[in-house]
């Protein structure tokens, strides 16, 4: 199955691995900010419930691994890529909200530009900088 599968209507994404296995999330509203990393059956009773109404083929699938991550989200849920003010030569890339797989490539190699050039070149990240939140400046809030 490829690409991604997305629904945020429904509270899930879903890629299958190329080695066949089928990596699956979903948010939890109710999870407080911190650095909870406890798997919770919860979720597991959620997804296995949930998925096979949009995916039959997953009814009798076996669950190998169950885990649970931390969440890196900004205020308008984009990157924050800048140059750090009080550290010199310390470049930041953080709180990608979910995006990071998506922009990782793009995102190191801007800011590889930004230490080698003294500005990124390829991309323009000028909007991504920490600034943008005392500017009042937002981007797109669809997030997984």
């Amino acid at each position: 199955m490829d690409p991604l599968v997305i629904s945020f209507e429904n509270n899930f994404y879903i890629r299958q691995t190329k080695a066949g296995n089928f990596i699956m999330g979903q948010g939890d509203k109710d999870e407080l900010p911190g650095h909870n990393v406890t798997p919770t059956w919860k979720f597991l009773r959620e997804m296995t419930e949930k998925m096979p109404k949009f995916f039959p083929f997953l009814r009798d699938i076996r669950v190998l691994r169950h885990w649970a991550g931390l969440y890196n989200m900004s205020p308008d849920a984009q990157p924050i890529i800048d140059r750090a003010v009080d550290i010199d030569n310390f470049y930041y890339a953080i709180g990608f909200s979910g995006h990071g797989f998506m922009l990782a490539p793009a995102v190191g190699e801007a800011v590889a530009e930004w230490i080698v050039h003294g500005e990124p070149r390829s991309v323009d990240i000028s909007n991504l900088s920490l600034n943008r939140f005392q500017e009042g400046f937002t981007i797109e809030k669809n997030v997984v």
